[in-house]
């Protein structure tokens, strides 16, 4: 288990093992929880930034539309009723002068091809089901980009704390070689102390470096987080533990949301291939109207009329046309497939390489634990002990501290840099929630 331990000179008691990112979630949260209410969790987080996130709420909205679409997709379009006076004379303006003079309405119902309705209904269900699979890829990019803020934050929480902590042993060693000097002790020379100042400037000017960098990991969340809210983020108060399974060989990249999301974008590509042949077909308009005429002057009774009508499209006369426009839809589902192919492998390569980067930094990590960062505490405590009895350089003390402190800051960093990686193996193994559009 990897355990990162805030306590001087014990960085490197832990055994890193395959990491995930959910044990490092799930420490993240148990660690806030017990902090308090006023601090707000990783997970916590997450959730308030998915909930406050425009991009999201965009989606919602084209998820909502296309479900709206999709029913008048499936409409007949609205018929056509008309009213109009036909035949009047214009040199009287008497309805009843003229046999041909009627006042007639008429109601037009125009019904599409056989299977278009369907089939463009079916499109719009593909595009619900789109902007449902765009929310479930923007959720697990959401959690991935604040994953990779807060372990930055951490990051910077950890080397600040590491510089105070040594910055306590350069403070004693300069009021050490200031007493000496006074003294006139031979152990200590003005150089010394020049030396000693100048390294503790140099500590500070690293640490507010890291503040800095602590500072930056808040403003990454402010998109999704007010004041209150980044003021709450305790990077520092969070034990990382890591690490419960292995990373399999086996992972199904087919469940992945960006996967999940060429899926349904192939599927309305499928539905628009079968609206496009239906454009093909025939549209046909059926008519009824009735005309009214007014019986002569003379007492001649004149008869009303009741008119049908039919009328259709003929696109056997434009097949080029209806070939071009059904081989484009076929064209752009190819394209599709091949698109969501070429993202299958992107993320299988991706995985593969963090998961060899995993192994290596691991490696590099033991290295510092078991046998680099133990070797040094013992040597600089060793080495202030034979200071103080006049048997060691007071710049052999200066040199074992100094590199002491800077072997755990590169520990910190690789820590961070496996924390980093495994955030973003945990995206890449993230699998869809499937459910439907209506559930969504």
């Amino acid at each position: 288990m990897l355990f990162v331990n805030n306590s001087p000179y014990a960085r490197g008691g832990f055994v890193p093992m395959r990491l995930s990112i959910a044990a490092l979630l799930s420490a993240l949260v148990s660690g806030n929880v017990a902090a308090g209410s006023d601090k707000l969790s990783l997970e916590q987080a997450v959730q308030i930034a998915t909930s406050n996130d425009l991009t999201l709420a965009g989606q919602r909205d084209d998820l909502r539309i296309a479900n709206l679409s999709a029913i008048e997709a499936g409409e007949l379009p609205p018929p056509m009723l008309g009213i109009k006076l036909a035949n009047l004379p214009v040199d009287s303006f008497q309805f009843n002068q003229e046999p041909m003079t009627q006042a007639m309405v008429s109601y037009t119902q125009k019904l599409p091809a056989k299977g278009l309705l369907s089939s463009r209904k079916s499109a719009m269900l593909k595009a619900a089901d789109i902007a449902n699979a765009k929310s479930q890829l923007r959720k697990s990019q959401l959690r991935k980009l604040i994953s990779s803020a807060w372990v930055k934050g951490w990051q910077a929480e950890q080397v600040i704390g590491i510089i105070k902590r040594h910055r306590s042993h350069f403070e004693q060693m300069i009021r050490s070689a200031e007493a000496n000097y006074r003294a006139g002790l031979r152990r200590a020379s003005q150089r010394e102390v020049i030396a000693l100042n100048t390294s503790l400037a140099q500590l500070d000017n690293r640490s507010q470096a890291a503040r800095t960098r602590s500072i930056r990991a808040r403003e990454a969340m402010r998109e999704w987080l007010d004041d209150v809210q980044l003021s709450q983020l305790d990077f520092a108060s969070q034990s990382i533990t890591n690490p419960t399974g292995n990373w399999s060989d086996k992972v199904n990249f087919n469940r992945h949301p960006a996967s999940f999301l060429s899926q349904r974008m192939a599927d309305r590509a499928t539905a628009d291939i079968d609206t496009a042949a239906a454009v093909g077909g025939a549209d046909r308009i059926w008519s009824v109207s009735y005309g009214y005429r007014e019986d002569s002057n003379t007492g001649m009774n004149r008869g009303d009329f009741v008119s049908l009508g039919f009328s259709m499209q003929l696109p056997s006369l434009r097949n080029n046309a209806n070939r071009a426009r059904i081989e484009a839809a076929q064209s752009r589902k190819s394209k599709i497939e091949r698109d969501g192919q070429l993202v299958e492998l992107q993320l299988r390569s991706e995985y593969q390489s963090n998961v060899e980067i995993n192994s290596a930094l691991e490696q590099q990590l033991l290295t510092y634990t078991q046998r680099l960062i133990p070797q040094l505490a013992q040597q600089a405590e060793s080495t202030r002990g034979a200071y103080t009895s006049g048997e060691a350089p007071f710049m052999s003390m200066q040199r074992t501290q100094m590199d002491l402190m800077n072997i755990e800051l590169e520990q910190v960093d690789l820590e961070a840099n496996i924390l980093l990686n495994t955030v973003n193996l945990d995206y890449l193994t993230a699998e869809t929630v499937t459910s439907s559009s209506a559930e969504q």
